[in-house]
């Protein structure tokens, strides 16, 4: 599976650079990306994905068949990659959101102050680039954003976080708002630390 994402994401990199140059060829190749992502709507999961994958050359075939596209011009293995790529996204998209609404239902019957609704980290471990966790104060849909990542010289951690208005009954940040608080960063994890406990207490509640 993993080496599968790494040859989609790969794809739309080699992809894109290809035809921008080209105004009416790179609408084309968007819109063939897009009509095949649609037509696998019916893969709602990583594993579906990769099951179809094996049939993406009679898929594209189906689309362009279908919609009529003009794929002169068009590296159809990089485009029919690329479609995959962005079904990818939008089914992990998809998974994160259900997953975090049944988190959320979880801690409303248990009666819970905050829920994690996700918490991502890498091989190096906890608190380590990369690493991204958001936890929402579920009365009041507050959310806390802590994230580490390497910093702009790419040679040591930057720790950061902010707070975010979500929908306390799904989790998804609201659009429309301003964040609740300025973005701070860090260069010390134990500053970072601190200053998460410290929003937490503000905004209510034992911590997650």
């Amino acid at each position: 599976m993993d080496e599968l994402i790494v040859g989609w994401r790969a794809a739309e990199s080699r992809l894109y650079p290809l035809v921008i140059a080209q105004p009416e060829l790179y609408e084309r190749c968007v819109a063939v990306v897009r009509a095949v992502a649609d037509h696998l709507r019916s893969a709602r999961t990583p594993e579906q994905l990769a099951e179809a994958f094996g049939g993406r050359a009679a898929i594209l075939d189906a689309v362009v068949a279908s919609r009529g596209f003009a794929t002169d011009g068009l590296d159809l293995e990089l485009v029919a990659q690329a479609a995959f790529g962005l079904r990818y996204r939008e089914v992990v998209t998809e998974v994160h959101r259900e997953d975090a609404i049944r988190r959320v239902r979880e801690a409303g019957r248990a009666g819970l102050p905050w829920v994690v609704l996700r918490e991502t980290a890498g091989a190096a471990g906890p608190f380590a680039a990369p690493y991204d966790r958001l936890e929402m104060h579920v009365p009041s849909g507050t959310g806390v954003h802590a994230f580490v990542e390497l910093g702009p010289e790419m040679d040591r951690p930057r720790f950061g976080v902010e707070v975010l208005q979500l929908d306390p009954r799904t989790g998804e940040p609201v659009s429309d708002t301003a964040p609740l608080a300025e973005l701070r960063t860090y260069g010390d994890r134990d500053r970072w630390l601190g200053a998460i406990e410290e929003l937490r207490l503000r905004i209510g509640g034992t911590p997650a």
